[in-house]
């Protein structure tokens, strides 16, 4: 594990530092940093899951889990289609930000399905 952590400090900051010409080496992000939001990440995910699909919460941790792994093939590829039509290598976050407006509206009309089904009935 040192012999790792001595790597990024030895080559991988001082890269980092360069290619993003940051001024202060604090402003490298940490392995630490990166994984603990990561993890963050995944909680809030998970977390909904048992509240909003409690009789299948296997299937849909297995669905986002795949959905996940496929985001991780797909979005490289779909930021280099964006950046080669575009010509600009900002057109990656213009895909961030479909597909946050869509995440959205998808999860929007499973949320307002799910109160309709639970409140199906009641007057």
């Amino acid at each position: 594990m040192a012999r790792l952590r001595d790597l990024y400090k030895a080559k991988i900051v001082p890269e980092l530092t360069k290619q993003f010409s940051y001024t202060n080496v604090m402003a490298v992000p940490k392995v630490v940093k990166v994984v603990v939001s990561m993890g963050i990440g995944k909680a809030s995910v998970y977390t909904y899951i048992p509240q909003y699909f409690p009789k299948d919460v296997g299937t849909v941790g297995g669905l986002v889990g795949a959905v996940g792994g496929l985001g991780g093939f797909v979005l490289p590829l779909l930021f280099a289609w964006a950046k080669e039509q575009t010509g600009r290598p900002e057109s990656t976050w213009y895909v961030m930000v479909g597909l946050g407006i869509l995440s959205t509206l998808t999860l929007s009309i499973a949320v307002a399905r799910i109160h309709a089904d639970a409140h199906h009935g009641e007057m």
